[in-house]
């Protein structure tokens, strides 16, 4: 169910959030901050995401290529590339005459070998399995961008840089803060805050 929330008014609750409630920080290390290997972590795992992506799109492409190229069958005046659909109108019109049956079973055995032989192309295509590993290495995707925004910064360095990946998913063409994960968003904008907040106190 959507919240509502826009990106603007997401930015604006950021801003509004009192600093003094945000959580204090543990011993601060200065080397290393465990946020640069997150982010490291969710870049690898976005390019092998759109890698895959890049090979199931050219795999769908070649095969809806090979989809084209069944017949198309006249039959009553219209056109079909599909028995589904010439059995459908049939049904649809209702009584065929003597030579609209043979037609039709004629019109019929063609789409079928068509169909057929697509089939087969479809198997060998490898496309369901590009479409698993695409879903797989979309989770382990995400999965290590809700680790980024979740992993609590140590430096100020660090602080910024998770800023910055948090301003880069905002803008990102995908995200929508209002139907999607708007509080670990918020939670990661604290944590960089939480750091920067001790800094520039000590």
């Amino acid at each position: 169910m959507k919240t509502g929330t826009t990106r603007r008014a997401l930015v604006a609750g950021i801003a509004a959030t009192p600093v003094a409630g945000l959580p204090a920080l543990a011993d601060v290390v200065a080397e290393p901050d465990p946020i640069f290997d997150v982010i490291a972590e969710q870049r690898r795992c976005k390019a092998r995401t759109d890698e895959v992506l890049a090979s199931l799109n050219s795999k769908i492409e070649d095969l809806e290529a090979e989809r084209d190229k069944i017949a198309v069958i006249q039959f009553m005046g219209k056109k079909f590339q599909s028995s589904a659909a010439l059995l459908h109108s049939v049904n649809i019109k209702g009584a065929l005459s003597g030579d609209e049956i043979t037609d039709f079973f004629n019109a019929r055995e063609q789409l079928l070998i068509h169909e057929a032989a697509f089939e087969r192309v479809q198997d060998e295509s490898g496309c369901a399995e590009a479409e698993d590993e695409f879903s797989e290495r979309n989770k382990a995707y995400f999965d290590a961008e809700m680790r980024a925004l979740a992993t609590q910064p140590t430096t100020a360095s660090g602080a910024l840089a998770l800023l910055a990946f948090v301003v880069e998913h905002l803008e990102g063409p995908h995200c929508d803060p209002g139907e999607h994960h708007p509080e670990p968003l918020l939670g990661a904008v604290r944590n960089a805050l939480a750091v920067l907040q001790q800094e520039a106190q000590s």
